[in-house]
């Protein structure tokens, strides 16, 4: 486990996944702490496919390949490349399992920097092959909401028409549920996980609050790219 830490938080991160592991700010701590029974994780890195493949399976090239939802490097061991107090970088390579999942050969660095109360972190791909590399990669952040969550709001800065893309199983439909419409507010009810997961396509915000109404606690997270 890496920790870093500076004059605001304490952060641990895991090489196995370069998972954050622990977000701790004034004794608090905000990130999920991995219960199996309820879910594992904690914050996993989503690379190189974010969401899910049909029937877990692509073709390139006229060869099939199997992928895992949400890609393998949540499930491998990064290197650290280098750390210091306040920031880390952590590296995966290809290895014959990710060459049997995804032909390329690759160096992929999950990067996490302190700054006063934030966490600035940044993904860095690049392809060490002579073909063109698909890929996606996405954050998978698990915050804690110990007073439960229908006391917390989720706080755009600009206003939105929330519509849900659904889902069919891993699957996006191209059907949509309007959830709220012209607010920048978005109450949080447990009803939502009957859902599964809220899919808002395109948003005007490039950031977001989750925030206790009562205690006023809050994390933001920015999203700029």
């Amino acid at each position: 486990m890496i920790t870093l830490k500076n004059d605001f938080l304490s952060v641990k991160i895991s090489k196995f996944g370069a998972e954050l592991k622990s977000i701790v700010k004034d004794g608090y701590e905000y990130i999920w702490h991995g219960d199996p029974q309820i879910w594992a994780g904690s914050a996993p890195i989503l690379f190189p496919l974010c969401g899910a493949s049909k029937d877990g399976k692509y073709l390139l090239n006229g060869k099939e390949y199997y992928m895992p939802q949400h890609g393998f490097a949540r499930r491998k061991m990064f290197e650290l490349e280098s750390a210091t107090d306040t920031k880390a970088v952590f590296l995966l390579k290809e290895d014959e399992e990710t060459l049997s999942m995804f032909p390329f050969k690759f160096e992929f660095r999950a990067i996490f920097t302190l700054k006063k109360n934030a966490i600035k972190t940044e993904y860095k791909v690049k392809n060490l092959t002579d073909d063109t590399m698909y890929f996606s990669v996405g954050s998978h952040e698990a915050y804690v909401v110990p007073e439960g969550i229908e006391d917390y709001d989720v706080i755009f800065p600009k206003k939105e028409i929330l519509e849900s893309m659904l889902l069919n199983g891993a699957l996006i439909k191209k059907q949509k549920m309007l959830i709220a419409k012209n607010t920048n507010v978005l109450p949080m009810y447990d009803k939502y996980f009957l859902l599964d997961s809220l899919i808002f396509h395109n948003l005007n915000s490039k950031s977001a609050i989750l925030k206790n109404r009562k205690t006023e606690r809050a994390v933001k997270v920015d999203f700029p790219d």
